[in-house]
């Protein structure tokens, strides 16, 4: 949750030091919003953290089916994804993360 009198204490503390240090002033408002759009993601991925937490079972169908999915597209039946980037890791993680978002925004 975003607190808005706790972030201008604190845009009025970093105004004081550019002040000090002969810097142009800050857009407060301009601060003020991306605070409070950093607040928003941030708040955003917790929930969506939590979600995943409280749904195991859903978290390891939907990856199960993703690495299903992916094993007979390759024709491989034992492909697993290893490494970051020539592995697949990387991409399968991708793949399942959109589809647990898809299904979080969904229920």
């Amino acid at each position: 949750m975003f607190d808005e009198p706790a972030a201008r204490k604190i845009l009025e503390a970093r105004q004081q030091l550019r002040t000090e240090a002969a810097l142009p002033p800050l857009d407060i408002d301009a601060e003020l919003r991306t605070m409070r759009e950093q607040a928003e993601r941030q708040d955003a991925h917790r929930t969506f953290e939590d979600w995943k937490a409280n749904n195991p079972d859903l978290v390891k169908a939907i990856r199960e089916q993703a690495l299903n999915e992916l094993r007979a597209k390759r024709n491989e039946p034992d492909w697993r994804p290893t490494g970051v980037l020539s592995g697949g890791g990387w991409s399968f993680h991708l793949m399942v993360e959109k589809r647990l978002r898809a299904a979080s925004e969904g229920l």
